[in-house]
């Protein structure tokens, strides 16, 4: 805990900068609904039957692009947050939150191996700490969301082996590293291919039979699960990818995929893609941010042009002047050559690059002139103040917490004691609601003919609705989600 007692050193700064990041995604957790609800319900279920049925998943979860499946270890990282919750639907997202801040220690170790100004470190982790891009990944899971952390921690350990650390075990760590994060998605294993493929040409990288050995044996056997289903179904999901790769790069919209890509850079100042957009309800402070995001763009512009204050590369590493390029290069090389449709989510494996390069001018800026350092970073945290303050408004919605649920669900459960019931849904993902009727023990409702309790879930907002004609037996509120009554 050295660190702690000396704050002003970067590694107490470091310290600090956690502290906050994770307090940012922490504080609304319990009472967030955001993303893919049910994606993340799919997953809970997964997860049950792995514990409840012994039914251990050989497949992940489906690409976007269809007909073709990611591997299981994203399951299987899950499973550990989720038991620890006891399966309350909250443990599902810890999981995004745990990686995302596990990634500002890895940043900061990168980029303290990358460059020589430690201040890079300190900036670049300041500026993923309150990017509302990374903080939004943090409130709902997904299995791209995971990748920042392994990504970087792969360029880490590829780094010290460029660097002559031909050691066993970094050629372990790699396997590791390169058999998880090719199963969170696509777009990982094919930039790792390029990267690892490209820094062998160029350092003249020679592994040993036994090193070769040890990394195709640690990614064999992440892949296990994933090579029982291919040898079953005759390697249908390796000919599937196949395929896709042949239509996108033949039907895909290179122009649209730059301009994602651009847009990608762009969502570092303001995130724009996803699940959360300012428009139509938050549209005064969408103009707001834009006006101080066009006002940080041309005062930066006028510093590079104007005042000359430009990236040094004099303190950036050999391994590093390679890496960080590569980086970039191959990841825009992979998205014009399979030109998919530019989803915010495909471009995680670039994270946090634009971070990083914004840390790197940053640094400039700090070295040449403090006058100038302090309205950039100053500018930029309040843009992110504005952007997260919006952003959490748009995902408070304590209805749809866990404490809420379980209050409606054990209300349901109370009142019907057994007797003849239905309950329909108003207001749940349908896979959500299924879920919460599998976690409370309520099962199967089939409709009969007389003598049936109906049970509605709502939310309180839309209004009573008697779908049986009949005047409602009573109606509960339960942190804004209502159960009405109604006898059939």
């Amino acid at each position: 805990m050295n660190f702690v007692a000396r704050p002003g050193s970067p590694a107490g700064r470091l310290f600090w900068l956690v502290v906050l990041a994770a307090a940012i995604r922490l504080i609304l957790l319990p009472k967030a609904f955001y993303g893919s609800v049910g994606e993340m319900y799919r997953d809970l279920e997964v997860v049950w039957r792995l514990y409840h049925n012994n039914a251990w998943p050989l497949l992940g979860p489906s690409s976007a692009l269809g007909g073709f499946y990611f591997g299981a270890i994203y399951y299987y990282i899950e499973a550990v947050f989720i038991g620890l919750f006891r399966f309350v639907p909250t443990g599902a997202v810890f999981t995004s939150t745990v990686f995302s801040l596990l990634s500002l220690p890895m940043l900061y170790r990168l980029c303290r191996t990358w460059f020589q100004d430690p201040a890079v470190a300190v900036l670049a982790v300041a500026v993923q700490a309150v990017a509302l891009f990374d903080v939004q990944n943090a409130y709902y899971v997904s299995n791209p969301n995971l990748l920042p952390f392994f990504l970087l921690a792969f360029f880490r350990v590829l780094t010290r082996v460029i660097e002559g650390d031909a050691r066993m075990r970094n050629y372990a760590i790699l396997g590791l590293l390169f058999g998880t994060a090719s199963q969170l998605h696509t777009t990982a294993l094919v930039l790792m291919v390029l990267v690892m493929s490209a820094a062998a040409v160029k350092f003249r990288l020679r592994p040993s039979w036994q090193q070769a050995a040890v990394f195709l044996l640690i990614c064999g056997i992440l892949y296990l699960p994933y090579g029982i289903f291919e040898v079953r179904h005759d390697f249908a999901l390796s000919k599937t990818l196949a395929q896709i790769g042949q239509y996108q790069a033949a039907a895909g919209s290179r122009l649209q995929v730059f301009l994602g890509f651009l847009n990608f850079f762009g969502s570092l100042l303001i995130f724009k893609d996803g699940f959360f957009s300012y428009f139509p309800d938050y549209a005064p402070w969408f103009f707001a941010a834009a006006a101080l995001a066009a006002a940080l763009v041309l005062f930066a512009l006028w510093l590079i042009v104007g005042k000359k204050i430009r990236l040094r590369t004099a303190g950036l590493s050999t391994a590093g002047r390679f890496l960080f390029p590569a980086w970039l290069g191959a990841g825009l090389l992979m998205y014009l050559a399979s030109a998919v449709p530019p989803a915010f989510y495909y471009y995680l494996a670039m994270w946090p690059a634009p971070a990083i390069l914004l840390a790197w001018w940053l640094a400039a800026v700090k070295d040449r002139s403090k006058k100038f350092f302090a309205p950039v970073l100053g500018g930029y945290v309040l843009l992110q103040a504005v952007n997260l303050g919006v952003f959490a408004c748009h995902i408070y919605r304590p209805q749809f917490s866990h404490g809420a649920l379980q209050l409606a669900f054990a209300y349901i459960k109370q009142q019907s004691k057994g007797q003849p019931n239905l309950v329909l849904n108003q207001a749940l993902d349908i896979n959500q609601f299924y879920y919460y009727l599998r976690f409370n023990g309520l099962g199967s409702f089939k409709e009969r003919t007389g003598g049936q309790t109906v049970y509605v879930l709502r939310e309180c907002a839309s209004g009573p609705e008697d779908l049986f004609s009949r005047s409602r037996v009573s109606s509960k509120n339960f942190q804004g989600l209502c159960v009405d009554e109604f006898k059939k």
